[in-house]
């Protein structure tokens, strides 16, 4: 597999083809947050606000960075509701290194921003971990 290259590595930031490239993510990350916040209103929770810690990790543990205030157990049913956001984003052919596209348009230091990215991070990884049950 090769290494994951953010979406934007090899276009000029002031082209129209950065432009357009941008707007097209910018559409599916209000998707992906319309997903997250479905599934998390459909469980009664909203999604936990979430800020970076500064840290810097793995890529695959990089949704662990975030500070948060959810106990165990809201992690523990958290989980499940990952894994429905996850499945929802295979179906809709949305992979791992696309949601990790989207977490480069967020501001991880911001609270509502960081809960997004927490959560998306924590799907891709999902995703990536377990290629099987999400290879649709």
């Amino acid at each position: 597999m090769p290494c994951y290259t953010e979406w934007d590595a090899y276009l000029n930031k002031g082209s129209e083809e950065y432009r357009t490239a941008k707007k097209k993510l910018e559409a599916q990350l209000k998707s992906v947050q319309h997903i997250i916040d479905y599934y998390h209103a459909v469980n009664g929770l909203s999604v936990p606000l979430a800020k970076h810690s500064g840290q810097r990790s793995w890529v695959e543990m990089a949704h662990s960075e975030f500070l948060h205030q959810m106990n165990d157990s809201e992690l523990r049913r958290e989980q499940k509701i990952i894994e429905s956001i996850a499945h929802h984003c295979s179906c809709d052919g949305i992979r791992f290194t696309r949601l990790y596209d989207l977490v480069t348009l967020l501001d991880i230091h911001d609270e509502k921003q960081g809960g997004y990215a927490r959560v998306i991070m924590a799907c891709a990884n999902e995703i990536r971990a377990n290629k099987a049950a999400y290879n649709l």
